[in-house]
């Protein structure tokens, strides 16, 4: 039996930030509760679906990274959960993830 994948289009109007979309530096993530965890974490996966593993940066961890685009439309196709930029060395951008941040007005 064939295993059926969640479609996400809560992805479709996704927009990257100006100047990155074209980049090679994109990757799919899906939340996933580790063993022994109590907060799920975002585990990496590249566009073909196959999970990010070996040295981050590596010929062949750059070689599968995607543009945004490409990120996207595999993120919704294979029901990942989100999108995200790998930030690698030697690139001119760095990344920063707030989760739950509020504020009262």
């Amino acid at each position: 039996m064939t295993k059926v994948s969640r479609i996400s289009p809560h992805l479709k109007d996704l927009q990257p930030p100006a100047g990155m979309g074209n980049v090679q530096a994109w990757l799919c993530w899906r939340s996933e509760l580790k063993e022994g965890a109590t907060k799920p974490s975002k585990i990496p996966y590249y566009a073909n679906k196959s999970r990010r593993k070996g040295k981050q940066g590596a010929t062949e961890d750059r070689d599968q990274l995607v543009t945004f685009d490409a990120a996207k439309n595999a993120a919704i196709r294979h029901g990942f959960t989100g999108v995200g930029v790998a930030v690698l060395p030697g690139s001119s951008f760095a990344a920063l993830d707030f989760d739950d941040v509020t504020s009262d007005p």
